[in-house]
């Protein structure tokens, strides 16, 4: 692996739309692509995570081979300008053997820093895995590296992770090395949260779990009262179910709730989680309730459940012409009330040998399904969407080693698909799947309140992980009223734009009042978002409304959407 930063850059030339004279708008709902990155000598490299930027770049997460055909993998980071060129990419010289069951995150912490967090390790012979987390700034530049683990059960994983208010980050997976199962062996575990600090140290740790059971979180939010609300697989009566949990913000649990069918029995796994703006929650994941038993080929699991937890509806989404395996990973609440939900399907019709690809599912508020949108025909993994508060679509983020890219098919690659407010890529390998998909309602067996055993434990290692520079090249697939030039979006640019829009006092003070006024008439949302993309208020002016006045509890960078017929307009709010 070479540590020496250069960059290159390819354009290939399918669809690949730019304009030269456009207009410097701050947020460009229309812009869409498909772009993928891959390494200098043929090292695989995985992207699990990406989070979109005010300078309309984006900062990835993921591990990268160390040499090619070693299926031994460096965590690693790096980040892009507004055309995808790469800026800076870092990896760790931290190890992990395989990217099997390796969830990753990458999240904003501040205004300008970012921390990785992944599981490093090793998963055959020796079993042993630790969790990696790391903070950068905004050049690349490591600020502090961890590894958290302990205990003689060497089985710590990170699945899923997000900022907190206090300018650190709860983690959420699975242990045996504390907890129930605490050194029983490889495979039983407790679901494992940790909080950690701005400085990366551990603020407290929480096992929730059965004793020989396997018990696993997979996503995890904060909502603005502190608290958290976690999501993921846990056995209840020898039946695998999807659980919902709440904690408190020092991690005492609060409520535990279900969803399984233990009749058959069944499985059901919760492997995402959307915090909704009516306060519920949305559960994503994937169920075999629709098949004879557990051991059939799961579908798509969407649950609604209100504050508390509990359940407002439940549905299963399915591919046709070919049902085979399917799972949701994420989903974003769109400006109408509905849910795009983002997951993982071997359904529909496929090109080339491995069927695995994207879809998005846009559902309605009750759960009815509104239309399905397939973005690759194939050879496409873990896929994660989020919202691009800067220009008012959304990212969907993965890997593939498809060869409809251009790939050689056998290098598995990052690739992120940047779609329009509809959920659009100009028709860029863009697939219809509504009438091809079957939603159902089967019965769920819905306890309130699931057997858990607590417990706590883990440290921070004394272990050194130092950061080196290795290479990218960027590959645009195709791309629909791009950039010509980023240092539109520098901090000194002021937009030339129609549409007044002010902000003050900016920065602001937590608590206090802020004034919103905008010079058109016909806004229709007003959204104020965090640098994670997370939805913290959401407001609808009614018509001919100017202005508003809003308060934020929460220290913090904040971005304000205002969105009319014409487009997105955002505004960076500062409140200390």
């Amino acid at each position: 692996m070479s540590i020496q930063f250069k960059m290159k850059r390819i354009l290939t030339p399918i669809l690949l739309l730019c304009l030269a004279n456009m207009a410097p708008l701050l947020a460009q709902d229309d812009h869409s692509f498909q772009r993928r990155w891959q390494t200098e000598n043929g090292e695989v490299i995985f992207s699990y995570d990406a989070i979109a930027l005010p300078d309309r770049g984006n900062v990835f997460g993921g591990l990268v081979e160390i040499e090619a055909g070693t299926n031994l993998y460096h965590p690693c980071i790096w980040r892009t300008d507004c055309m995808g060129k790469v800026k800076w990419a870092k990896l760790f010289n931290t190890l992990t053997e395989t990217f099997g069951n390796a969830y990753g995150r990458v999240l904003a912490l501040g205004d300008n820093d970012f921390a990785l967090v992944v599981t490093t390790g090793f998963y055959f012979d020796s079993p042993r895995n630790d969790i990696f987390v790391a903070r950068v700034d905004g050049e690349g530049n490591t600020l502090w590296a961890n590894i958290i683990g302990g205990g003689t059960g060497g089985q710590d994983v990170v699945q899923g992770a997000a900022a907190t208010a206090d300018g650190g980050l709860v983690l959420a997976g699975k242990t045996a090395s504390f907890g129930s199962d605490a050194n029983t062996n490889s495979v039983y575990a407790d679901q494992y949260f940790v909080k950690l600090k701005g400085d990366g140290e551990i603020a407290w740790t929480r096992t929730i779990g059965n004793p020989q059971a396997i018990d696993r979180a997979y996503d995890i939010v904060e909502l603005t009262d502190g608290s958290l609300v976690a999501a993921g697989s846990y056995l209840h009566n020898g039946t695998f179910y999807a659980n919902l949990l709440k904690l408190s913000a020092t991690g005492d649990l609060l409520w535990h709730r279900g969803f399984g069918e233990p009749t058959a029995p069944q499985a059901n796994h919760g492997y995402g989680l959307l915090a909704t703006s009516d306060g519920g929650f949305l559960v994503l994941g994937a169920s075999t309730n629709l098949h004879a038993n557990f051991q059939a080929l799961p579908d798509m699991l969407v649950a609604k459940t209100d504050a508390e937890g509990m359940t407002e509806w439940t549905y299963v989404f399915a591919g046709s012409l070919g049902d085979n395996s399917e799972s949701a990973s994420s989903a974003v609440e769109l400006p109408n009330g509905h849910f795009a939900v983002a997951g993982a399907t071997s359904s529909y019709p496929t090109v080339g040998f491995v069927p695995n690809k994207f879809a998005v599912l846009e559902i309605d508020q009750n759960g009815s399904l509104e239309q399905a949108i397939g973005y690759n025909g194939g050879s496409s993994h873990y896929p994660r969407i989020m919202p691009d508060q800067y220009e008012g679509g959304y990212l969907i983020n993965g890997f593939t080693n498809w060869t409809g890219y251009g790939g050689n098919g056998n290098l598995f690659e990052p690739v992120l698909v940047n779609t329009d407010a509809d959920l659009g890529v100009d028709g860029c390998f863009e697939t219809e799947l509504t009438a091809l998909t079957v939603a159902a309602n089967p019965s769920f067996d819905l306890p309130t309140d699931l057997p858990s055993t607590l417990g706590s434990g883990g440290t921070v290692l004394p272990i050194i992980v130092d950061a080196s520079s290795f290479l990218l090249i960027d590959s645009t697939i195709c791309e629909a009223n791009g950039y010509a030039d980023c240092s539109l979006f520098s901090p000194s640019f002021e937009p030339n734009i129609d549409l007044s829009f002010e902000v003050f006092p900016n920065p602001a003070q937590a608590g206090q009042p802020i004034s919103l006024h905008w010079s058109e008439k016909g806004i229709r949302e007003l959204r104020i978002m965090d640098m994670n993309g997370r939805l913290v208020q959401r407001h609808l002016p009614a018509s001919g409304m100017q202005n508003v006045d809003i308060r934020l509890k929460q220290a913090g960078v904040y971005a304000v959407q205002l969105r009319s017929a014409d487009g997105v307009v955002v505004r960076k709010v500062v409140v200390q």
